[in-house]
């Protein structure tokens, strides 16, 4: 069910990334950008203004599962302005 005020997922962490953005997907399908970054390497968010205008943009941090090489959620994702 899409709920366009919903801008944080935490009952997403531990979740294999792409389904997380399935979930993500089917809840703001006004989302534009999908920002993945890997708390390993300390990644950070590019600026907004490297942006498109009006680019609907969620960041999700995640790292690697060594067991399986998933991409885990590891941090709440969250809609970044």
């Amino acid at each position: 069910m899409a709920t366009q005020d919903k801008t944080s997922w935490p009952e997403l962490i531990g979740k294999e990334i792409n389904d997380a953005i399935e979930v993500i997907e089917q809840e703001r399908p006004d989302v534009t950008f999908f920002e993945s970054l890997d708390v390993d390497l300390n990644e950070t968010p590019r600026p907004s203004d490297q942006l498109a205008p009006g680019t609907i943009r969620v960041v999700i941090y995640f790292s690697v599962d060594p067991n399986t090489n998933e991409e885990i959620v590891e941090e709440t994702p969250y809609i970044k302005a």
